[in-house]
């Protein structure tokens, strides 16, 4: 049994036991593709989870689009470190809904953009190793934050695949775009590339301006 519940502007499903827990969360949102991470990429993501949890406490929850991937593992990694974690699903035969998953919301598949607003919820976007759905994410949450719809809050395209940083040429084109007046220059100093969890926290710390 699960109550509808709103925050930020959105309501979702929460088990009774977990609504007040939900309600004080620091929500993150992390996005990615239902592809297997590498052993590597998985240590370093969850590197990166552990030193989230130490900057930001117990009250730091987890939101994904409840898929297999970087997704599971997210959930997995919050409910190791006995994190709340929560799922914007959508109806797929692949996308069931986890029990011990603290919120969540269902949304039919032809509404991924509709699911999307549901993700305000978030006040943190972590963006780990995907493909043209995460892309889409990308542009979706950084034109939702110029029109102020999100906060401006760090944002971090996290992994690297081979030799080089997955995110380092999107970064590159998104330079260019501000360098021509296409994007808010917010984005130069609000984003990080990077595969090192100790830069991240780094990063968070500068924009957040906290010790």
């Amino acid at each position: 049994m699960a109550r509808l519940t709103q925050k930020e502007r959105r309501a979702v499903f929460v088990p009774e036991a977990k609504v007040d827990p939900f309600q004080d969360a620091l929500v993150m949102a992390v996005y990615g593709s239902v592809m297997d991470l590498t052993d590597v990429d998985q240590d370093r993501l969850a590197g990166l989870r552990a030193r989230f949890k130490k900057l930001f406490g117990n009250s730091l929850a987890f939101l994904t689009g409840g898929g297999g991937g970087v997704m599971q593992h997210v959930s997995e990694m919050g409910r190791s470190l006995d994190l709340m974690v929560g799922c914007n699903y959508l109806e797929n035969a692949d996308q069931n809904i986890d029990a011990s998953i603290g919120f969540y919301q269902m949304f039919q598949g032809g509404s991924r953009h509709m699911r999307q607003r549901w993700f305000e919820v978030a006040r943190f976007h972590l963006f780990c190793i995907g493909g043209v759905g995460t892309l889409e994410e990308v542009g979706l949450t950084l034109t939702d934050i110029k029109l102020g719809l999100l906060n401006r809050e760090p944002i971090v395209f996290f992994g690297r695949e081979t030799a080089d940083l997955y995110w380092r040429d999107l970064m590159a084109q998104l330079g260019k775009m501000v360098d021509s007046g296409r994007a808010p220059r917010w984005i130069t100093s609000n984003i990080l590339v990077t595969d090192n969890p100790d830069d991240a926290i780094a990063f968070f710390k500068q924009v957040l301006q906290i010790a």
